[in-house]
């Protein structure tokens, strides 16, 4: 066993000028008391979020629109959501323990897709300090929404490569009067504010089946979860990725078929805890419809498609255009 008395002293010379170096890395990625106290009321709206009962109506800007919604949840092991469009086409999202529905009238379609995730506060990570790596948490003054005082809890991010949040959350329950999902220099992309919220002993469940039957429209469903084909972290699927947005891990690799086409796609999640992108990538020929080429956005949503070597590679997220597009060229075939 190495001692350290026994170390050269040029090593011990190097390790004491290294020290003051590794102790100041600590001070400045390890969360304060402030951003603990931050933390401690984004845990309280996670479970606010998926525990409560409660119901409201509210706005949403995002991609120069302004759209009001309603929105009926039930918490608890039974939990079950609804919401549905007050204005512009008529529309409804249900979701439940088995996945999403999403019904569109000026679709005339179903579309049931058993994967998708929750929102990224759904489940809140614990490890504080290492997303402290890559966001700045904080508290912002008290306010007052809907004639109730509310805390800002303030997300920033450290670089250019992910998007942060600020949340107006009541005191007493909470669960977020208003939001934005904000850029690295603090303009926001989208917004959500409720013009009304009532927190409720229950839901009943007429109050949770959608009102659009959809009998009549065109059904796309995806597979169920335990469908898809989960591949293990140590596969080698042929494919590799030079680049990733740091503090991003694989998080889902799977194959599974896609809600519309059924086409079987290869499936990459990548996150750092709060922000999530998907890469797809799937074989082509000449009867393949053409993909996506080049980056498009819709809000704060960015995508980025490039053929390759036969395959077509999408990559897509809630995060700023220049990670998508600098993920997505990054896609190479494992040598």
């Amino acid at each position: 066993m190495l001692r350290f008395s026994r170390v050269p002293s040029i090593a011990r010379a190097r390790a004491a000028r290294l020290l003051p170096l590794a102790l100041l890395a600590t001070a400045l990625f390890s969360p304060p008391a402030a951003a603990g106290e931050a933390f401690a009321w984004l845990d309280r709206m996670s479970n606010a979020i998926q525990d409560l009962n409660y119901r409201g109506t509210f706005v949403y800007q995002h991609n120069g629109k302004l759209d009001a919604m309603r929105i009926m949840h039930r918490g608890g092991e039974d939990s079950r959501q609804r919401l549905f469009a007050l204005s512009g086409a008529a529309r409804e999202v249900i979701r439940d323990q088995e996945g999403v529905t999403c019904i569109l009238s000026d679709s005339k379609a179903v579309m049931v897709d058993r994967s998708l995730p929750r929102g990224p506060f759904a489940a809140l990570p614990r490890d504080l300090e290492q997303l402290s790596r890559h966001y700045r948490f904080s508290l912002g003054d008290s306010d007052r929404m809907l004639q109730r005082r509310s805390q800002v809890v303030v997300i920033e991010p450290r670089d250019d490569y992910r998007y942060g949040y600020r949340f107006w959350l009541d005191s007493e329950h909470a669960l977020p009067l208003r939001s934005e999902l904000v850029t690295a220099s603090g303009a926001a992309l989208e917004q959500m504010m409720f013009t009304r919220l009532e927190v409720v002993k229950h839901i009943d469940d007429a109050d949770l089946r959608p009102e659009l039957g959809g009998e009549h429209f065109t059904r796309y469903e995806g597979p169920p979860s335990a469908a898809a084909q989960e591949i293990p972290a140590d596969a080698d699927s042929g494919w590799e990725f030079a680049w990733l947005p740091p503090g991003f891990e694989l998080r889902g690799h799977n194959w599974h078929g896609m809600p519309v086409s059924g086409q079987r796609v290869e499936h990459w999640v990548f996150g750092d805890g709060l922000a999530t992108v998907s890469v797809y990538i799937e074989a082509r020929d000449e009867n393949t419809p053409p993909g996506l080429e080049g980056l498009s956005n819709m809000g704060a949503v960015n995508a980025m498609g490039r053929a390759l070597d036969g395959y077509h590679v999408i990559v897509v997220g809630e995060v700023p255009a220049v990670t998508a597009e600098r993920l997505a060229r990054g896609v190479r075939r494992s040598e």
